[in-house]
């Protein structure tokens, strides 16, 4: 294992990361990913969807570890209702 690779290790088990709902599950699908398990199984052994598998995986190779961490949902777009004046 290269230095890299345990600091990486080190960074997936600690506790203060471990506060995000989806954190654990994300660093168990990176780490497995990186024994060399494939996104259908991992998609398979976890009974998720494989893009969902993917998106976990992409958005850690684009933001390290913060990437792993749950997203704010879109806010949805505000609706106006007019009202005819009478």
């Amino acid at each position: 294992m290269t230095s890299s690779s345990a600091n990486l290790d080190e960074s997936l088990h600690s506790p203060e990361s471990a506060t995000e709902s989806q954190y654990p599950l994300r660093a168990s699908i990176l780490r497995l990913h990186r024994t060399g398990m494939t996104v259908q199984q991992l998609s398979a052994h976890f009974d998720r969807n494989h893009q969902a598998i993917h998106n976990d995986l992409t958005r850690f190779e684009q933001h390290g570890l913060a990437g792993l961490a749950d997203q704010a949902p879109r806010p949805r777009p505000t609706r106006f209702t007019f009202r005819a004046q009478g």
